[in-house]
């Protein structure tokens, strides 16, 4: 993929020029930004599968996390010193939370060192996964862990069970469990709602505030009696949506909730997201808070909201 004449330049651009230089007609999107809970939804949208070539436990995370709502497969790779390993996470199967559930603190591979021929044995072997995957053909990564050293020379390989608690085996479990193909969701429109229209109708007894933030954010500053479903979670099952409208209900003591449910982030983009998700679940009254709760602060500082720390100024 690269060589010495790349020194300087950026690994996007660099890759997508030498892989053009193999065969020019390829179609190519470059994005050189830092994939982030706030753009994962918006760079993932619109593909039919995942390749990480990431070197980051965060980054993996967000893009399990993602391909899962948006229903596609993950195709995984993972590089140490002389060691590597790759499976395939895909819908109905268990996902990278079932195989690594807690966040541990991994040495990168600039820290470790990586034998220089090793990448090249992955590579090859995510890619074969992913020609079997566009072809229609059962991948024998799927729910195992195929592990390389070359070292030793061993290849062998370890199941990976599905785990009851983890969130992809709620998206299986759920009969009304509902996949999201990107294609559509990524085309559909979203209607918004400007702080100043949310601020006249903030005591509506029939309005739903929906946080789809992280939850170290959510603690930090939030609407009052707001639901909290991180964007991560939203997408797994309608029933995971049906349980945040139905915890609305009974925080407002409503049997029915008919009213609009507004949704919003830090930014207004996480929101725009989750609203499209939540249009292609059924919920047709759903407004995405343009801006989100930092323009609602700019505009009224700590009026309707509320916070686990200090009081909001």
């Amino acid at each position: 993929m690269f060589n010495e004449a790349d020194l300087g330049t950026s690994k996007v651009d660099a890759a997508a020029t030498n892989i053009l230089a193999k065969n020019s007609k390829i179609k190519l999107k470059k994005e050189s930004r830092f994939l982030s809970s706030e753009n994962v939804f918006e760079l993932l949208a619109g593909f039919d599968l995942v390749v990480d070539c990431t070197d980051s436990l965060e980054a993996r995370y967000l893009i399990n996390d993602t391909c899962l709502a948006l229903g596609i497969p993950f195709v995984y790779g993972a590089l140490h010193k002389f060691q590597g390993q790759c499976s395939v996470f895909a819908p109905g199967g268990p996902c990278f939370r079932c195989y690594m559930p807690a966040f541990a603190s991994v040495p990168t591979c600039q820290m470790t060192g990586v034998l220089g021929v090793l990448p090249g044995l992955v590579g090859c072997a995510q890619a074969t996964a992913v020609l079997q995957l566009l072809l229609g053909q059962p991948s024998p990564l799927v729910g195992v862990m195929q592990f390389f050293d070359l070292l030793t020379f061993d290849f062998y390989k370890i199941a990976i069970p599905r785990q009851a608690d983890c969130i992809c085996s709620a998206a299986n479990n759920y009969a009304q469990s509902v996949p999201l193909k990107s294609g559509p969701l990524e085309s559909m429109p979203v209607r918004s709602i400007s702080v100043q229209k949310l601020h006249e109708q903030l005591q509506k007894p029939d309005l739903t505030l929906l946080d789809v933030r992280e939850l170290a954010e959510f603690r930090t500053m939030r609407f009052k009696n707001a639901v909290h479903l991180p964007l991560s979670q939203l997408a797994i099952s309608r029933s995971s949506i049906e349980t945040a409208l139905a915890l609305s209900n009974q925080e407002s003591n409503s049997e029915s909730k008919s009213g609009s449910v507004v949704v919003y982030c830090r930014s207004g983009q996480r929101s725009k997201q989750a609203v499209r998700i939540l249009q292609a679940n059924g919920v047709e009254n759903a407004f995405n808070l343009e801006g989100g709760i930092m323009e609602w602060h700019r505009a009224f500082q700590g009026e309707g909201l509320d916070s686990d720390f200090d009081a909001i100024d």
